[in-house]
């Protein structure tokens, strides 16, 4: 009785492209939308209720007084996102060992 695997000479064979080859040589279509550019794009149009200010003006203005009356949440983005985040301090054993002075 035959085994019912394929060997690898027979699965390599019905490859779509060469070793090496990219599967998608000419890339994403120019002009196409990323989420990253929508979301810009919808951020700076005008607060519908407000004719000075974007989206994204508004939104961040809402933070900053969000912040102001003490919600942690907001405090924390605008430190983050102006500071920095805090790094985190990992201690080793190596630590320790240098430390006693050995």
């Amino acid at each position: 009785m035959k085994d019912s695997k394929p060997d690898k000479q027979q699965v390599n064979t019905g490859n779509k492209w060469k070793k090496g080859q990219s599967g998608n040589p000419k890339g994403r279509p120019k002009g196409t939308a990323t989420v990253a550019g929508e979301l810009r794009r919808l951020l700076a149009q005008k607060a519908p209720d407000c004719v000075k200010m974007t989206k994204l003006e508004k939104i961040l203005k809402n933070v900053v007084n969000n912040a102001m009356e003490g919600d942690k949440w907001s405090i924390q983005l605008l430190i983050e996102r102006t500071e920095g985040k805090a790094l985190e301090r990992i201690q080793s054993i190596a630590d320790e060992f240098y430390d006693d002075g050995l």
